[in-house]
């Protein structure tokens, strides 16, 4: 037995909340237990006698026990419990517990939607005296409020749990209400029970049971952000994707001969050898078998087949079929591109060619490589 608040702004879910508990409680069908259990099942049973709520348009008419929350009338009935509770100063529940049945205010639900119409800014006797001991009479409370503010600070110190409906805007799941728990009306960082919060599903049934503003649809803000999020990637992978194709990648020759009017500008290792290339060479009817590789942590592969070789392997075929042309194109992280031109169709065997099995090539491959290991 305990007293709950939920607050919340309009539209947030705070009706929704304590609707599912009702529907939870009251009008849920059992499940079936299996696909061939023909047996039927028993009704649920409530473990309250009477629901006592003022929520909008509720669904009074499914159950006899619901009952309109009516101020006066429950007020009235308050004092004449309060009444008999102070006939024998508190000591005995067995009269209290008595009278709560004759007046269906034993074993109740109660649910009080703009619970500061009734538990105002000015504290009321009987009113604290209730929600002090409404375990006495197995009562369970469920307030609902838009702010903490507008309940006397002595109704809310007694309650037990207090819970906070989160707007539409920053709900990740749109099928799903979600709430968070604090120890304290407060609501302080340091009182949050459970970060992850209470998702409730959204269930038709529950919405058909009252008329609320919380119907309304609210784009997700938080869902917006992922998209967004989701969009800048999408670009920024797609500019990356520009930014290594065209700058990078802009030296490298595309089945054309690679020209040059002057000394190569070459790196000083080993594995790029300086070329001078004659004017008068007919350069482009003589020099157009261009590689391109990828090294990268000792291995190398050459562009568009999947095979990698070892770093020292390339280097040797290189240094000994003497290139015309030869160039460190680009260098970043740990991978180098280069590029080379030769004569000769010096790593043709290095492409995969048509009617060639894979044990053909790599048994041709391992015969080439054996004359230049180091």
């Amino acid at each position: 037995m305990a007293i709950s608040y939920i607050t919340g702004i309009p539209g947030s879910g705070k009706s929704y909340f304590a609707v599912y508990q009702i529907y939870k409680e009251f009008l849920e069908e059992p499940k079936k237990k299996g696909f061939l259990n023909f047996k039927k099942q028993a009704p649920k049973k409530s473990k309250y006698l009477f629901l006592y709520t003022n929520i909008n348009q509720f669904k009074f008419e499914l159950k006899d026990n619901f009952i309109p929350f009516d101020n006066i009338d429950f007020n009235f009935k308050l004092n004449i419990l309060y009444q008999v509770y102070k006939s024998v100063d508190g000591k005995d529940d067995t009269l209290l517990i008595e009278k709560a049945k004759e007046l269906d205010l034993y074993q109740v639900l109660i649910v009080l939607d703009e619970a500061h119409n009734f538990l105002n800014d000015k504290e009321d006797e009987v009113l604290k005296w209730w929600l002090t001991y409404h375990r006495h009479l197995y009562q369970d409370i469920i307030l609902i409020t838009q702010d903490f503010s507008l309940i006397a600070t002595g109704y809310k110190s007694i309650a037990e749990y207090f819970y906070k409906a989160i707007p539409a805007q920053l709900r990740l799941f749109k099928n799903k209400f979600r709430y968070q728990q604090f120890s304290s009306y407060k609501l302080y960082d340091k009182d949050l029970v459970n970060r992850k919060g209470i998702h409730i599903p959204i269930l038709p049934e529950v919405f058909a049971l009252y008329h609320s503003g919380d119907k309304t649809s609210t784009k997700s803000f938080i869902r917006q952000l992922i998209v967004i999020g989701i969009m800048i990637f999408i670009l920024l992978f797609i500019g990356f994707k520009f930014f290594i194709n065209k700058v990078l990648l802009k030296d490298v020759p595309k089945n054309e001969p690679a020209i040059s009017d002057q000394q190569t500008d070459l790196s000083t290792n080993d594995f790029l050898k300086p070329v001078e290339k004659n004017q008068d060479l007919n350069f482009e009817s003589k020099y157009n078998f261009v590689y391109v590789f990828y090294c990268l942590k000792g291995y190398c592969n050459l562009k568009d087949e999947k095979e990698f070789y070892p770093h020292d392997i390339v280097s040797n075929i290189v240094l000994s079929s003497d290139p015309v042309y030869a160039k460190e194109i680009s260098s970043f992280k740990n991978m180098q591109i280069y590029v080379y031109v030769f004569k000769d169709p010096v790593f043709d065997f290095l492409k995969t060619k048509k009617g060639v099995s894979e044990n053909e090539k790599d048994s041709f491959n391992n015969s080439t490589f054996n004359n230049f290991k180091l």
